[in-house]
């Protein structure tokens, strides 16, 4: 098992952003959480990306306690279990002042791993951005910045790796790279947990999907889902 959350809640101050979220995640899986704006996907998932903290309930990382009841663990134990997930921001967060050898490098070299050079080159390959190596971000197209942020990710060969509305600023041939590209890492064995409000990209991509509405996670059978999915029985 992946994740494990049960009944997971998140205030700010007096606004409830979760209420009562339960979900789980196999090793493989390629998790949508779709819904609109305002439903608490992202919140969601910076909680599982420890970018935020839950109010309260229990969340399980790799099968290991990350928090009961609210109750998180020490920084240091939480620590080793987040080093093996990696966050793709909605606006990449590259950084405009390094290559994109640079910033693909960046993690690997501060865990001190051996043949860094090679695996950039290795994954800008797989990404078909090798031409692209010793330029800046502010060269490069929303599309390009997307993949060079997903080989970022891949580069400390994470266990898990969480995108934030992936699809927000690209065109549609950039959209059509990322699904190719997804569904590529997905041959791989790579969990991803997506969220998004693109029914169709999700629907290409996804081997499982869920839906928020209200903070809340509605079951697929639902009928509100129906509505929101538009489909006729």
């Amino acid at each position: 098992m992946i994740l494990e959350i049960n009944n997971l809640y998140k205030n700010f101050e007096e606004k409830e952003v979760l209420n009562d979220v339960s979900l789980t995640l196999d090793e493989g899986e390629v998790l949508a959480i779709i819904g609109p704006s305002g439903a608490g996907k992202s919140t969601l998932l910076r909680i599982i990306g420890g970018l935020e903290k839950a109010s309260k309930g229990d969340i399980k990382i790799f099968e290991n306690v990350v928090c009961e009841n609210g109750v998180y663990k020490k920084n240091k134990y939480l620590k080793d279990i987040y080093k093996d997930i990696s966050y793709i921001f909605q606006d990449f967060n590259l950084f405009d002042n390094m290559t994109v050898r640079n910033n693909i490098a960046l993690a690997p070299k501060f865990r001190k791993y051996d043949n860094i050079d090679a695996i950039v080159e290795s994954l800008l390959e797989k990404m078909k951005l090798s031409d692209k190596i010793d330029k800046y971000p502010s060269t490069l197209s929303g599309g390009e910045k997307q993949r060079i942020a997903i080989a970022r990710a891949l580069a400390i060969s994470p266990k898990l790796i969480l995108f934030d509305e992936p699809t927000s600023a690209l065109d549609v041939e950039s959209i059509e790279n990322l699904v190719y590209t997804i569904n590529e890492m997905k041959k791989d064995n790579i969990t991803m947990i997506i969220v998004t409000h693109d029914l169709n990209f999700a629907s290409r991509v996804a081997s499982r999907m869920i839906f928020m509405e209200n903070t809340k996670i509605l079951d697929e059978d639902n009928s509100r889902v129906k509505s929101f999915l538009n489909i006729n029985k």
